[in-house]
C-alpha cells in the first residue's frame, strides 16, 4: 500500500510522491493535490484508472505499466517528462507544450502533437498505429521507433544523435545527415533490408571516405593478427621443433653457426 493508500503523516513531507507497485491506487484523491510535489510516479499500479486534473503543478510524470489508465487529463501543462508506456492510451493531449521527453512505448497512439515543439526525446517503440511524426518537431536528438509503422523521418531534424529503425519495414526516407560512418556520436541503427537500399541510393563523400579508412583499419588488423600469432606459435614447444628442424631454415642456421664456432676454435 503507498503512502496515498494509507494516508501517511510523512506524506505531506515527501519530495517525490511514488506509488509505485500499489495494487490498490485506483483514482488520485483531490485533497493530494495540495501536497504533491513535481514529480509523481505510479507505475505499475494495475488497478489506476485516472489521474486528478488538478495535478497541474507535476513536471514529471511517471505512469507506465497501468493497464487500465485511458485517458490523460489535458490540464498538465508544466510536464517536460512523460512515460506512458504501455497503458492503453490512444491520445496524448497536445496541451503538453513543455514536454521534451516523452516514452510512449507499446501504446496504442495514433499520432503526435505538433504542438510538442521543445521534444528532443521521443521513444515510441512497438507503437503500430504510429505512422509518421510531425515535421516541426526540429528540437529532436534522440528518436526510437522499433517496430512501427513509421514511412519517413522528416528533412527537418537535423539535429538527430540517436535513431532507432529497427523492424520499420515501411521506411523509405530519413534525413541525409552530415555523419560520418565511424562517427560515434551519430548512432544510427537501420533495419539491415532498408539499409542496403539507403546506402546505395544515398551515398556521400563521408560513407565512401569512411569505408576506405576501415577496409585499411581491417588490413591492419589482419596483418598484426597473423604476426601476434606467428609470435606466439614460435615460441611453443612445437614452433621450436619446426624451427630448429635440420630440414629447416632453423637448423641449417644453427649448423652453419656450429661449423664456424668449431672452425674458429681449430684456428685458434
Amino acid at each position: 500500500m503507498c503512502i496515498i493508500c494509507s494516508r501517511s503523516s510523512y506524506f505531506d513531507k515527501k519530495v517525490i510522491i511514488n506509488c509505485q507497485m500499489c495494487s490498490y491506487l485506483v483514482t488520485i484523491p483531490d485533497i493530494v493535490t495540495q501536497y504533491v510535489s513535481k514529480i509523481f510516479d505510479c507505475h505499475c499500479c494495475t488497478n489506476l484508472t485516472n489521474l486528478s486534473n488538478t495535478l497541474s503543478i507535476l513536471t514529471e510524470l511517471y505512469c507506465e505499466d497501468c493497464p487500465k489508465l485511458i485517458t490523460l487529463p489535458n490540464t498538465f501543462v508544466n510536464l517536460t517528462i512523460l512515460n506512458c508506456s504501455r497503458t492503453n492510451i490512444i491520445e496524448i493531449p497536445n496541451t503538453f507544450i513543455n514536454l521534451i521527453k516523452l516514452y510512449c512505448n507499446s501504446t496504442n497512439i495514433t499520432s503526435i502533437p505538433n504542438t510538442f515543439i521543445n521534444l528532443e526525446l521521443l521513444s515510441c517503440n512497438d507503437c503500430k498505429e504510429l505512422i509518421e511524426i510531425p515535421i516541426n518537431l526540429i528540437k529532436i536528438k534522440y528518436l526510437y521507433c522499433n517496430y512501427t509503422n513509421i514511412t519517413k523521418i522528416p528533412d527537418t531534424f537535423i539535429n538527430l544523435i540517436d535513431l532507432d529503425l529497427f523492424f520499420c519495414r515501411n521506411i523509405i526516407r530519413i534525413p541525409k545527415l552530415d555523419y560520418h560512418y565511424l562517427d560515434i556520436t551519430k548512432n544510427i541503427w537501420l533495419d539491415s533490408e532498408f539499409y542496403s537500399s539507403y546506402s546505395n541510393n544515398y551515398h556521400t563523400n563521408y560513407y565512401d571516405i569512411n569505408l576506405k579508412k576501415l577496409k585499411i583499419l581491417q588490413k591492419w588488423f589482419r596483418k598484426n593478427l597473423k604476426f601476434w600469432i606467428f609470435k606466439r606459435w614460435i615460441k611453443s614447444e612445437e614452433g621450436v621443433k619446426w624451427l630448429y628442424n635440420p630440414n629447416n631454415i632453423g637448423g641449417k642456421i644453427t649448423k652453419i653457426n656450429i661449423m664456424r664456432s668449431i672452425n674458429k676454435k681449430q684456428a685458434d
